[in-house]
């Protein structure tokens, strides 16, 4: 059996499943089931929406009062499921590709674990988070994430087996947004459970605004300082800071760049955000965490 799990927090997810679903029927799957937890979502206009799903046959809903976290909703979904394969979609992407299922249907049994991937979908060049995944993409292929497996694997869109996912549950100590699935990675690693990669995307195409974007950034380098740590090797970031310790070059660098976060804020903000200028506040707002 099948379970699909959807974690949600203020997010619209009717299409997507309502997409699962008519897969589900097109392939004829003979055991499945969708179920959506929403996290504490405070958009009514939202919950009102998410509510319908429950109706749909297959799905089940459940809604939290309060916010718990990523790894800890996830881990109560684990445990609403029936499946002994459990399908994890952040309710913020989209289908693209009519045999999406089929796909993870046709490697199981390959991998305790699999990731498919996302594609970024069309936005605007004002957009920070459009501009920072396009030029990302170029690093997330099929082919550069099997090399690195462990490095990176996200948790929007992965199949894993039931048996593994009780074993190894994500971290409830990441309550806050960031680096639950990379801590998760990390354990797999650790444990020598394979990740296969396959090219079986979901669609990026939610793109928040780049105010939020930036606050969204800055919660999770709070998360990274806090388990710094425990992250050292699995954040690019981590090794900038690490560099610039051996040279001692940290302070002067924070210092430099403590200097110029206003003017590097303006232009994130901005209706030509610039990647560069995002890396650099990234690495400022970081220094001053420390």
């Amino acid at each position: 059996m099948l379970s699909i799990l959807i974690p949600t927090f203020n997010d619209d997810c009717c299409q997507l499943v309502k997409s699962l679903v008519e897969q589900t029927l097109r392939i004829s799957l003979a055991e499945w089931e969708i179920i959506i937890a929403d996290d504490g979502s405070t958009d009514k206009s939202v919950i009102t929406r998410n509510e319908t799903l429950k109706n749909l046959k297959g799905c089940r809903y459940f809604r939290r009062n309060k916010n718990v976290g990523r790894a800890a909703i996830r881990n109560f979904l684990v445990t609403q499921a029936r499946g002994e394969h459990l399908l994890f979609i952040d309710a913020d992407m989209t289908l693209v590709d009519s045999h999406y299922l089929k796909k993870y249907l046709d490697v199981q049994g390959m991998a305790p674990v699999v990731y498919g991937g996302y594609r970024v979908g069309d936005g605007s060049p004002s957009n920070l988070r459009f501009t920072y995944e396009k030029r990302a993409a170029r690093n997330h292929s099929v082919t550069l994430r099997n090399r690195h497996p462990y490095l990176d694997f996200h948790t929007s869109n992965f199949m894993v087996e039931r048996h593994l996912m009780e074993a190894v549950p994500f971290d409830e100590r990441f309550c806050h947004y960031g680096f639950e699935d990379v801590f998760f990675g990390k354990q797999l690693l650790k444990r020598g459970i394979k990740i296969l990669h396959i090219d079986n995307p979901v669609g990026f195409d939610i793109f928040e605004t780049n105010f939020d974007f930036i606050k969204k950034t800055e919660e999770g380098l709070r998360t990274l300082r806090q388990f710094h740590d425990e992250l050292q090797g699995y954040s690019p970031l981590l090794s900038v800071n690490d560099k610039l310790e051996r040279f001692k070059l940290k302070y002067l660098v924070s210092c430099i760049l403590h200097m110029i976060m206003k003017p590097l804020l303006q232009v994130c903000l901005s209706s030509h955000p610039n990647v560069l200028a995002f890396n650099l506040y990234k690495l400022g707002y970081y220094l001053s965490l420390n």
